[in-house]
C-alpha cells in the first residue's frame, strides 16, 4: 500500500490566535523520539512521540488546560486521513489532522474559540456542527468508562466520516458506527448512557442504556 510521505496539522493557537499549519514528514521521526511543533509566534501547540508501536499526538489545550493525548495508528496516520483534534472535555474543536492541502484549507481564518467551528472540515462532513455534538457526546462516555467493547477493551479509537462517526476496537477489530449528519442522531448520542462496540444486536446511532 502506498503511504504518502506528508501529513498537514492545523491547531489554533491560544497566543496569536491564528491557526498555524504544521507539515510533518514521514522521516522526521527517524533516529527521534518526538518532534515538537510551535506555532510561528513561539507557542508550544503539540508534540508527536511514537509509543508501543503507535504515533501519540500531545495537544496542550486551551479550553480546559489539560493536555490530550492522541493516538494514531501509523499507517492510517500517514495516509492524511482526514481527524478532527477535540477537546475530551468540551468535545470543541482544537484543528484538525489530514493532507498538507486540507490543513491549509482550513486554516484562515481561525474563528473565535469559544464556538463551535462549522468552517473546519466544513466540506468532508454532511453537518459539522452535528459532528461535534456527537462527538462531544461520546468524549463524555469515554471518560466516564462508559464506552468499551464486548472483548473487554475500554480504548476505543474513533473514525470520522462525512455522516458518521466509527467506533473501532483495536484489540479484536470489531466496530460500530453512529450516525451524525441530523439532529435526531445528536439526540441519540445524548440519551446514551453507555456505548458498546460489537453488540451483535447495536445499530448505527442506537443509545440503549
Amino acid at each position: 500500500m502506498l503511504v504518502p510521505a506528508r501529513v498537514g496539522l492545523a491547531l489554533r493557537c491560544p497566543r496569536c490566535g491564528k491557526t498555524a499549519v504544521h507539515e510533518l514528514s514521514l522521516f522526521e521521526l527517524s533516529g527521534n523520539p518526538s518532534v515538537r511543533l510551535d506555532c510561528s509566534c513561539g507557542q508550544h501547540q503539540a508534540t508527536l512521540s511514537r509509543r508501543r508501536g503507535r504515533l501519540v499526538l500531545q495537544v496542550p489545550c486551551f479550553l480546559c488546560d489539560g493536555l490530550h493525548h492522541l493516538p494514531f495508528r501509523p499507517g492510517r496516520f500517514w495516509q492524511g486521513a482526514p481527524q478532527a483534534v477535540v477537546c475530551q472535555e468540551t468535545g470543541l474543536h482544537l484543528g484538525t489532522v489530514g493532507s498538507p492541502e486540507l490543513a491549509r484549507e482550513f486554516a484562515d481564518p481561525a474563528p473565535a474559540y469559544g464556538s463551535v467551528d462549522p468552517g473546519v472540515l466544513g466540506d468532508y462532513f454532511v453537518n459539522p456542527e452535528v459532528m461535534y455534538e456527537v462527538l462531544a457526546a461520546v468524549h463524555e462516555l469515554d471518560e466516564a468508562g462508559r464506552l468499551r467493547c464486548r472483548c473487554g477493551n475500554a480504548h476505543i479509537d474513533y473514525e470520522l466520516q462525512p455522516d458518521r462517526l466509527d467506533l473501532v476496537c483495536p484489540r479484536c477489530g470489531s466496530r460500530r458506527s453512529l450516525g451524525a449528519a441530523t439532529e435526531a442522531d445528536v439526540s441519540r448520542a445524548r440519551r446514551a448512557r453507555r456505548l458498546e462496540v460489537g453488540a451483535p444486536s447495536s445499530r448505527p446511532g442506537d443509545g440503549r442504556p
